[in-house]
């Protein structure tokens, strides 16, 4: 019960600014989540499938899907490699958008907590002017809720930074598992893939 009153205790001396920033802390961490499960289910393809690409070109993921669309356009008289591509750039492209927000969650952490700092800091000076002496509990206040909110806005960003790396990493290792897909794909269809 101590905890709970401490931390209770803490979260309140932050002041109205950890509201906000506990949001960004949930967003942060839906978007990294969802955008991870995404990317990882984008990028698991069937077993050997690269060596029977055309067979189970009809699945339900991304990069089957990528293979039909291709052998669609093969069979239409178009060019498998260009439709690959357009394919390609419309699944990843809808991926990285998740990504974007991500990142800029990220980055407004540390500016919210940084305007929580300004706040402090002015409520402090504010004490000081009104009270003609320093006390030091409306001093120690205002210094509390700047360094509180800056640091919950540091922490908030950290796992932020990580995620987006990852998600960077994931998103390069999908774009290498179409590659080789791709390429399986062409040599199935003889040609390098011209009609």
């Amino acid at each position: 019960m101590q905890v709970l009153k401490h931390i209770l205790d803490y979260w309140t001396a932050g002041g109205i600014l950890l509201v906000p920033l506990a949001a960004v802390s949930f967003s942060i961490w839906f978007y990294f989540l969802r955008t991870r499960s995404a990317l990882l289910a984008a990028a698991e393809i069937p077993s050997g499938f690269e060596h029977r690409i055309l067979e189970t070109a009809d699945e339900d993921r991304l990069i089957p899907g990528a293979v039909k669309y291709a052998a669609g356009a093969a069979r239409a008289g178009r060019d498998p490699r260009q439709a690959w591509q357009e394919y390609q750039d419309a699944a990843v492209r809808g991926l990285r958008k998740d990504v974007v927000v991500l990142a800029a969650l990220t980055a407004a952490a540390p500016l919210i907590g940084l305007l929580g700092t300004v706040t402090g800091m002015i409520g402090t000076f504010r004490a000081v002017m009104q009270a003609h002496t320093v006390t030091g509990g409306a001093v120690a206040d205002g210094i509390s809720q700047a360094l509180i909110t800056t640091q919950f806005g540091l922490i908030i960003a950290l796992p932020g930074v990580f995620g987006v790396a990852r998600l960077h990493r994931l998103i390069r290792h999908l774009n290498f598992r179409f590659a080789v897909c791709r390429s399986h794909l062409l040599l199935a269809l003889g040609n390098g893939g011209r009609s």
